[in-house]
């Protein structure tokens, strides 16, 4: 009998390249190898069609389940306890949990400790800060129970940390013995194909676009679509630099809130010709898009940024990758 397993994760739009791209992978490798998956996540607003994701995950043969979130509800953390508690209830007994990002990790350590199955906790990086942190942060103030988190953290089969970094900053600021390991984001090469011939790829794939000449350079850009997520400097780069411009293609992969009025910047100064936007993808479709790009870009200054694994892949598949150093 296939072993029975929960994702438990509010973000799932695997564009993303964090927390989401993790617990989609996750979720899709642990059906790989045979086990019976079910996920636990969060519905999004209607400029995040999470109707692509699902159905990739469905063909996978993974179980998933949406409820409302933040953007529905403010008390989501109070809500959301009982949600869990009565899935996995409806839904169990499950042999494993991952509790795959921060926020499915509030929820969890105020779960009490008998009703939950085995479990294993995910650390990205600065969502440590709020398990331990010493400043009186408000929202962790708010979100979290220093004694519940304890326990949490001491009965978790594993902690898993998705980079060295990551390990380190654990080690450094939490204040008892845990056993930790690193287990990086992964990816799955045999998934990584890229196209070799230029003219191919983008005839293949970009039929509909009469606007890209095979001529010109590239340049492919893998994030959400958010405030300081870096797509309106290279709109803003291009704008001033015409014969840029002139020479690339740009195409931004992905969607988010400000999807409409950066498309409505790119009207505004002319710069529809050289410019495509995607909206929201399928993960396969995503990696095509990075297969045929020249260039990779990635320019975001979000003060939470998390592990990149656009990034990554662009370099997997050997291509020049633009980032900041932040």
């Amino acid at each position: 009998m296939k072993k029975k397993v929960l994702v438990f994760s509010h973000e799932f739009p695997p564009q993303q390249g964090g927390a989401g791209t993790y617990a989609y992978e996750l979720a899709s490798g642990l059906s790989y190898l045979n086990f019976s998956v079910s996920v636990l996540a969060g519905k999004f607003s209607k400029i995040f069609d999470s109707e692509l994701v699902d159905n990739d995950l469905i063909k996978k043969k993974v179980k998933i389940q949406r409820y409302n979130w933040i953007n529905k509800n403010r008390f989501w953390f109070i809500s959301w306890k009982k949600i869990f508690s009565t899935y996995i209830e409806k839904n169990g007994p499950f042999d494993h949990i991952y509790f795959a990002n921060f926020t499915s990790c509030v929820i969890g350590h105020k779960v009490s400790g008998d009703i939950l199955p085995p479990y294993s906790i995910t650390l990205h990086g600065d969502d440590i800060d709020y398990y331990f942190t010493n400043k009186k942060k408000i929202k962790s103030l708010i979100l979290i129970n220093k004694k519940f988190v304890k326990n949490f953290f001491l009965n978790a089969k594993k902690i898993i940390c998705v980079s060295k970094y990551t390990k380190q900053k654990l080690l450094e600021v939490i204040p008892f013995k845990v056993d930790s390991e690193v287990i990086l984001h992964g990816i799955e090469t045999r998934n990584i194909l890229p196209i070799k011939s230029s003219a191919l790829k983008l005839e293949k794939l970009l039929k509909h676009d009469r606007r890209i000449s095979q001529s010109k350079t590239i340049l492919v850009y893998v994030s959400r679509l958010e405030p300081m997520k870096g797509q309106s400097k290279l709109i803003d780069l291009l704008s001033k630099q015409s014969e840029l411009s002139n020479i690339t293609h740009t195409i931004f992969v992905g969607g988010g809130s400000q999807y409409r009025s950066l498309k409505n910047i790119v009207e505004y100064r002319n710069l529809s010709k050289s410019i495509t936007f995607t909206g929201e993808i399928s993960r396969s479709e995503v990696l095509k898009y990075i297969s045929f790009s020249d260039i990779l870009i990635h320019l975001s200054t979000h003060p939470k940024e998390t592990f990149g694994i656009a990034i990554l892949e662009g370099m997997l598949m050997k291509k020049p990758v633009i980032v900041l150093n932040h």
